[in-house]
């Protein structure tokens, strides 16, 4: 009988090791150094690239990223990304995390969770993935580049408690989310000002379009009759699909 307990609580602990051996944190810093392990806040990397190699190794990685100005890089795992904001109130955000160039899905399925971010002119999410779902909350958009899912195999784009602005520090950019292609597409309790153009678009075979409680403030700054603050193409939805 000791035997019979002595192989469960080895294969538990088997078992145990593979779990912990998927499940990895990364951390960047902007004071950190790329031949760090990354795995404390004390190792941290020094990029998000240079992060790369160990969240190539993990099934499920978050990406632990601190205050500064960080360039994106290219995804190939499921990844979380928690800036030094993450689950914080705007009303006390302390330091910023910002990205200056795009977070890239480079595989297929590579979903993405982001949280507490600003992303800054130059930057945004793309990258073919076929069925990666996208969830991005708490984060900040100032003049960034939209983000356009036409063509790109997502499944799902959740968009909900952020703040969109298309004239922070320089002239205004004409989109936040041009969505396409998708099977769900939502945004929730977003605020969305200040885009030259259409600021929110959806189209394309997408089954279901929840949008709920957004704001939308001073948006088609351009004058052009044929934009809008939003644009929602019904004719395109699918058959079975929903808009709400």
């Amino acid at each position: 009988m000791s035997g019979i307990r002595t192989l469960l609580i080895a294969i538990v602990l088997c078992i145990s090791a593979v779990i912990a051996s998927a499940q990895v944190t990364v951390f960047v810093r902007a004071n950190g150094n790329n031949a760090n392990d990354g795995l404390t806040a004390a190792t941290a990397k020094q990029t998000i690239g240079g992060a790369d190699g160990a969240l190539t190794v993990a099934g499920v990685a978050t990406l632990d990223i601190g205050a500064g100005a960080f360039a994106g890089a290219t995804t190939t795992v499921p990844l979380t990304v928690n800036g030094v904001n993450a689950g914080v109130l705007f009303a006390n955000w302390n330091g910023a995390t910002t990205l200056t160039s795009p977070i890239t899905l480079g595989a297929a399925d590579a979903d993405v969770v982001i949280d507490g971010v600003v992303f800054g002119a130059g930057s945004t999410i793309n990258g073919a993935s076929a069925g990666a779902n996208v969830i991005v909350s708490n984060c900040k958009f100032h003049r960034a580049n939209a983000i356009a899912t036409g063509g790109l195999g997502w499944e799902e784009l959740s968009i909900s408690g952020c703040q969109f602005d298309g004239n922070e520090g320089g002239a205004a950019v004409p989109s936040a989310v041009s969505a396409a292609g998708l099977t769900t597409f939502f945004m929730a309790e977003n605020d969305i000002r200040d885009y030259s153009g259409t600021a929110v678009s959806a189209s394309g075979a997408i089954d279901n379009v929840v949008l709920d409680r957004n704001e939308f403030i001073a948006n088609n700054t351009g004058g052009t009759s044929t934009n809008a603050a939003l644009k929602l193409d019904v004719t395109s939805l699918s058959t079975d699909g929903a808009a709400r």
